[in-house]
């Protein structure tokens, strides 16, 4: 049994569906697939990775993520991305880069940023660079794919609308216990509830805890992740543009008809079940940064996004396995990063479980 029906815990699901297809696997969520963070997500995927351990789980999810493209899943767009990094940290960037290592941009990459970002601000001590590499899914979509997936196979499914309150071992199992009174029995538990992991946020109604932060040794803390929407119309092609200073980027959706500015921002033990908005103070900061960069998208602010997402040290996620329940895994901790983290974190979730264990 899955408890999150949010990427994470949808690709643990697909993953324990794709080692074992006679098994009933059960993706339960409180709202529905593809909600929470993973709604608001940008999953943009870059090649590169901070450590070493890192940069292993960003190769796992190219490949998780072509094999689902290729039977049948949502496609990616691929995505010329520029590059505006201090020129002292260029090195380093390169460095972190597990394909397509970024290389100075061009006359013609000149001409292309002229057209979509004509005041473009490079500061003398940064260098642009331009790579590939870089795609952009579709987490929402992707997530719920992946449900229909499960509810089409055997006696799996995935049931929206189940919010579950506790987990209590039961013989050689566990006892899931819902919202509604219904108590679920199964072998194995993954909880995949992203920033309601969170010891802050753990208490799901008046039943129980699903697990103990403390206990099972997560320091993880709920920051607000946010984006400001630009009615700036993007063509296709358009290019992705990261500023490593600020840790900020524009992306162009034009799916959506819109351009996305994904911001730092600095709230921290937010609750992820409330509806997040960004705050006077935070738009300011988020223009102030916009302005810097690009002066005349400040005017196309046109509202944004924020949801709340659970960080660890290092920004790694972590799988663990509950203590004093042998059987519940509790994955997560992808900070701001599940789409690109969920693959490999899918992997390890399922590495101690007997039945989805690869030889």
């Amino acid at each position: 049994m899955v408890v999150g029906a949010g990427i994470v815990g949808s690709v643990v699901a697909e993953e324990a569906r794709r080692r074992a297809p006679t098994a009933k696997i059960l993706l339960l969520d409180a709202a529905q697939a593809g909600s929470g963070a993973t709604r608001y997500s940008a999953a943009l995927s870059t090649p590169t990775g901070a450590t070493d351990a890192h940069r292993r789980l960003v190769r796992r999810a190219e490949r998780w993520y072509a094999e689902l493209e290729g039977s049948g899943g949502p496609r990616r767009r691929h995505l010329i991305t520029y590059w505006v990094v201090p020129e002292s940290e260029v090195d380093e960037l390169r460095e972190e880069f597990v394909s397509d290592p970024p290389v100075p941009v061009g006359p013609a990459d000149r001409v292309r940023l002229s057209a979509t970002h004509p005041d473009l601000v490079v500061h003398p001590d940064e260098v642009l660079l331009r790579s590939g590499g870089v795609w952009a899914g579709r987490a929402a979509a992707t997530a719920q794919v992946l449900a229909t997936r499960l509810n089409r196979t055997g006696s799996s499914g995935c049931w929206e609308g189940v919010r579950v309150d506790d987990v209590q071992p039961d013989g050689d199992g566990q006892v899931v216990l819902t919202h509604t009174g219904e108590r679920l029995r199964t072998r194995h538990v993954v909880l995949a509830t992203g920033a309601w992991l969170a010891s802050a946020a753990g208490q799901l109604g008046d039943a129980g805890q699903l697990y103990d932060a403390e206990r099972v040794g997560w320091p993880l803390r709920v920051k607000k992740v946010a984006a400001l929407h630009l009615a700036r119309r993007p063509a296709p092609d358009d290019p992705v543009v990261i500023f490593c200073a600020e840790d900020a980027f524009l992306l162009p959706l034009p799916e959506q008809g819109l351009t996305l500015f994904s911001f730092y921002c600095p709230t921290w033990d937010v609750c992820p079940g409330r509806d997040l908005m960004i705050e006077p103070d935070e738009l300011a900061a988020a223009r102030a940064v916009l302005a810097a960069r690009s002066p005349s998208l400040v005017a196309a602010v046109a509202g944004g996004r924020a949801a709340g997402d659970g960080y660890l040290p290092a920004r790694l996620p972590s799988v663990v396995e509950d203590p004093t329940r042998p059987g519940v895994i509790v994955a997560g901790g992808c900070s701001g990063s599940g789409f690109q983290l969920a693959p490999a974190l899918a992997e390890s979730a399922l590495a101690g479980l007997d039945r989805f264990a690869k030889d």
